[in-house]
């Protein structure tokens, strides 16, 4: 079980650098060119597809069981792939697919605080506000695709961000656990 919460904590921690350094390239460079934006998008689809094929075949199989790993990691491949033949629809449909995967994102987070909560750890709190306003920012970027892209591509950098704390502080809580 240790070296399960290990490999989430590793992954958790990969992703959120990977979001940390996309959200404050587009909160720094707003001005960035849609292609520009389509290969960063590919890049972090493919590195974090990888990333799961990965684990799912160096992990055991008793932790094969507890995810999925294999299939997500295949998806996530797939949609790089079409994000990079298809920019022009991938920019059309960015808002929408950002929105659901911050709602995704910030539900999860929700389930982790409350799993946190269960477990005995003080912080739990931390987590839940943190998953509720990651939430809350994709519903948002869901209900009112910004006119501008400028606007628009802070607002994605700003939520990438705020994903990215809490997907840190998320594995700090999980490690203070496993201490």
């Amino acid at each position: 079980m240790k070296n399960l919460l290990a490999a989430v904590n590793r992954g958790n921690t990969v992703a959120a650098l990977i979001f940390l350094v996309l959200g404050l390239f587009l909160i720094i460079f707003p001005e960035v060119s849609s292609s520009v934006l389509c290969y960063l998008v590919f890049a972090v689809l493919l590195l974090d597809g990888l990333r799961h094929v990965i684990c799912y075949f160096r992990g055991q199989p008793s932790e094969a069981l507890a995810g999925y790993d294999l299939a997500l990691g295949a998806c996530e491949i797939l949609l790089a792939l079409f994000v990079l033949i298809r920019q022009g629809v991938m920019l059309t449909l960015l808002p929408i697919c950002l929105g659901v995967a911050l709602v995704v994102s910030g539900v999860i987070r929700l389930q982790r605080a409350f799993d946190l909560h269960r477990a005995g750890f003080p912080s739990w709190r931390t987590v839940l506000v943190l998953g509720a306003v990651v939430a809350l920012l994709g519903l948002l970027m869901l209900i009112n695709p910004f006119a501008t892209s400028k606007l628009l591509l802070i607002f994605l950098g700003v939520a990438m961000v705020i994903n990215a704390g809490c997907l840190l502080w998320t594995a700090w809580c999980v490690r203070q656990l496993d201490s």
